[in-house]
């Protein structure tokens, strides 16, 4: 199943919502600390700023979602059943699969009391990237035999 570009996009919305206002919640309240080491000076000094940070994901996500679109589009170019359209929302959904587990599930640990779990940063981007991969490309797979 492929969802829809706006059913990804309204997920991808609310996880940057909740992200960005429960990391300010744990910086201004519960004492916690930025991992992004680019922007950690900044919301430190400057919490409010996380609410800046929303409308710049959306749209670092739209440029790294275009450009993964050509990048697959120009890998499949020889296999006429793929177009630009599907490939777009199979990279949405599988950046959608990919958000939660590598950066909501910190804040969610945060939230509910483990502190001190920078360590799993790691972890959990590797287990995203491999689940988001991993979703993607049965699309691919999935969608090819149909066609």
């Amino acid at each position: 199943m492929i969802l829809p570009k706006k059913a990804s996009w309204a997920l991808l919305t609310l996880y940057f919502i909740f992200d960005n206002v429960a990391s300010y919640w744990a910086i201004t309240r519960m004492g916690g600390r930025e991992l992004n080491l680019v922007i950690a000076p900044l919301v430190e000094t400057y919490p409010f700023l996380y609410f800046l940070c929303i409308p710049a994901q959306i749209i670092a996500i739209y440029l790294i979602a275009l450009f993964l679109r050509e990048v697959v589009v120009a890998m499949t170019r020889h296999w006429k059943f793929f177009d630009k359209t599907i490939i777009e929302r199979i990279i949405l959904a599988s950046i959608a699969i990919y958000w939660p587990i590598a950066n909501s599930s910190l804040n969610v640990m945060f939230i509910f009391g483990f502190r001190g779990q920078g360590y799993l940063w790691g972890t959990s981007t590797s287990i995203g990237i491999t689940v988001a991969l991993g979703y993607g490309l049965l699309s691919l797979y999935l969608f090819s035999r149909k066609k």
